[in-house]
C-alpha cells in the first residue's frame, strides 16, 4: 500500500499500478511535470496539470473509465467501493 504523498523519479516518468478485477491498470507521467502526458489506460489525453499534480486522481479516473467501459455506473456505491478497494492496493511501479 502506498501513502498519500506524490512519488516521483526526478525528472523521469513513474507509474502508479493497481488492478481492476484481473486487468493490470497503470498511469505513467512526470508529475512534476504540469505539461507531461499521462500515459496508460486513461483516455481523454489528459496532462498532469489537468489532475493537479496527483497520480491518485489519474488513476482514480482511469478505474472509472473501466467501470464504465464494463457498463458499471461509477456513481453507485457498490462501484465506488470496488475502486476505492482498487485505489488501496495502488503501488509504485519499479
Amino acid at each position: 500500500m502506498m501513502n498519500n504523498e506524490t512519488t516521483t523519479k526526478g525528472n523521469e516518468m513513474a507509474t502508479l499500478i493497481t488492478k481492476w478485477g484481473s486487468d493490470k491498470i497503470s498511469v505513467s507521467a512526470n508529475w512534476a511535470e504540469a505539461s507531461s502526458q499521462i500515459m496508460g489506460d486513461l483516455e481523454g489525453g489528459l496532462q498532469v496539470a489537468d489532475v493537479r499534480h496527483d497520480p491518485r486522481t489519474a488513476l482514480r479516473k482511469a478505474l472509472e473509465q473501466c467501470a464504465r467501459h464494463e457498463g458499471l455506473d461509477s456513481d453507485d456505491d457498490d462501484v465506488i467501493e470496488q475502486i476505492d478497494a482498487a485505489m488501496s492496493f495502488a503501488a509504485w511501479e519499479d
